[in-house]
């Protein structure tokens, strides 16, 4: 099997890449590389995660390789960071760390730009082969790749990834070794669920990791959201739809509380049919406002003592839970 610093010490510094993105592709290409060398069932849970079957039989015909390079439409090369071939099944994926989507100008014709999920979706190649084409980033992008480009399936999350790893237990002691070493590198840098811990009541950081907790919840159940903060609150604007076009009509955010989350039902016809229905003793009431909202308070949650998967999994069912409702109430 390839050498992993051999694999890394192929990257030449260039200012347009970045040597964080070229060092965890090639760390996590490793982890399925080896997966696929020693047949352990690892490729097989990420290839669900996919929505793809496979079975360990086809491993023969599995090829995974990174910088590949391919000729487009377009008269530019796309060099897409993994590349995995099933037979006529070409997955290709876009990996991110520390940048966004890059684009370009057509050479032929700089008044339009692409970007590289348009360039992959540009490839080409052999006409039987059939495209699927993935990002991997720390943050959705909340673009809709789909929609120019019938070959994008899916934007997979770092602790998707971290997520699958850490759960994962393989009978190959080396894998182990592996998965452990990788897991402690992306916990270091981002790439997990961060765990909100009871220092949330006198530390910055773990206010921090709370926040990174209530993105990931909010790009996990598609809730358009943008940040909102003030003298004395820190939170996020939710809004009926990804335009965003219309007024805000709930939030959720601390005012600085070290008890408590607020999910606020900020929407008139929401406060309305909330009085009409008489369902007041549902909700809580701002001191100085008077507007209905609900409390997540830690406390009552057990929240401090959880792991941080189950930590997002409470959130994410409290979040969703009210979100509905301020949908509902809203209509």
């Amino acid at each position: 099997m390839e050498n992993l610093y051999n694999r890394l010490f192929k990257y030449k510094p260039e200012k347009e890449l970045s040597s964080s993105e070229n060092f965890i592709t090639e760390s996590f290409v490793y982890i399925l590389d080896f997966s696929l060398k020693h047949s352990t069932e690892f490729l097989l849970h990420f290839f669900q995660r996919l929505g793809i079957t496979i079975n360990k039989q086809d491993y023969h015909k599995i090829f995974i390789d990174t910088q590949r390079q391919f000729e487009t439409i377009y008269n530019l090369k796309a060099i897409p960071d993994i590349c995995i071939q099933i037979d006529s099944n070409l997955f290709i994926f876009e990996v991110k760390y520390d940048s966004g989507i890059n684009e370009y100008q057509l050479p032929d014709n700089p008044i339009i730009t692409i970007n590289q999920i348009d360039k992959y979706q540009g490839i080409i190649t052999n006409p039987k082969l059939i495209l699927h084409i993935f990002t991997i980033v720390i943050h959705s992008s909340n673009i809709d790749f789909k929609k120019s480009n019938p070959d994008f399936k899916d934007e997979i999350l770092w602790h998707e990834i971290y997520n699958s790893i850490r759960i994962y237990h393989s009978d190959n002691h080396i894998e182990n070794y592996l998965h452990n070493e990788i897991t402690k590198f992306m916990e270091d840098n981002k790439m997990a669920i961060p765990k909100v811990s009871y220092e949330l009541q006198n530390g910055m950081q773990a206010l921090l990791n709370l926040y990174d907790q209530i993105e990931i919840v909010l790009e996990k159940l598609k809730i358009p959201y943008n940040s909102s903060f003030g003298y004395n609150w820190t939170g996020y604007y939710l809004f009926r739809d990804s335009s965003k076009n219309d007024k805000y009509y709930g939030w959720i955010g601390t005012y600085w509380e070290v008890d408590k989350l607020t999910f606020i039902f900020s929407d008139p016809k929401a406060q309305e049919k909330i009085s009409q229905e008489k369902r007041e003793n549902e909700f809580e009431r701002q001191v100085d406002t008077k507007i209905f909202c609900k409390y997540f308070i830690y406390e009552n949650e057990h929240y401090f003592c959880l792991s941080a998967q189950e930590q997002l999994d409470k959130l994410s069912d409290w979040i969703g839970q009210n979100y509905d409702l301020l949908k509902l109430l809203s209509k």
